[in-house]
């Protein structure tokens, strides 16, 4: 959960820019996810292919 300054934060910045509150928190997300230590860490526990298998899908 967000603490309340933060939410407060994105909406008013969603505001400003003329943007969704999902779109600033989705972009925020793929960001944290294309991180060097992020790749990393979803490579070593292969969470890619978790996510794979449980939505059906077979990957590449």
């Amino acid at each position: 959960m967000l603490n309340e300054e933060t939410v407060r934060l994105i909406k008013a910045i969603a505001g400003v820019s003329s943007r969704s509150v999902s779109s600033l928190i989705q972009e925020a997300v793929d960001k944290l996810l294309a991180e060097e230590n992020m790749q990393n860490l979803i490579e070593h526990h292969r969470l890619d292919e978790e996510l794979d298998l449980e939505s059906g899908d077979p990957g590449s």
